[in-house]
């Protein structure tokens, strides 16, 4: 997927048309997008990380968001197997 791909995505949830989605919102969008529940810290904590303003995700920082919930989902994935492994 390309920036434009990520641009329509953040169109598609910013109806509004204001330039900013919620928490709750992107996190709506990332069990859409991953088919699977996403864990409210994981959002949370990628939009504390990555956000000037921690209550609302801007066009411009939508990607990089996006990449830190991937991450956060990845480490939490890693460990619960590495976890399955020694049990």
């Amino acid at each position: 997927m390309g920036v434009k791909d990520f641009e329509s995505m953040f169109d598609t949830i910013d109806i509004s048309r204001k330039g900013t989605i919620t928490v709750e919102e992107l996190r709506q969008f990332c069990e859409l997008l991953y088919f699977a529940p996403v864990c409210i810290q994981h959002v949370e904590g990628a939009v504390k990380q990555v956000c000037e303003n921690p209550a609302v995700v801007r066009r411009r920082e939508f990607l990089d968001v996006l990449t830190d919930v991937e991450r956060r989902r990845a480490v939490d994935e890693q460990a619960f197997w590495d976890f399955q492994v020694l049990t």
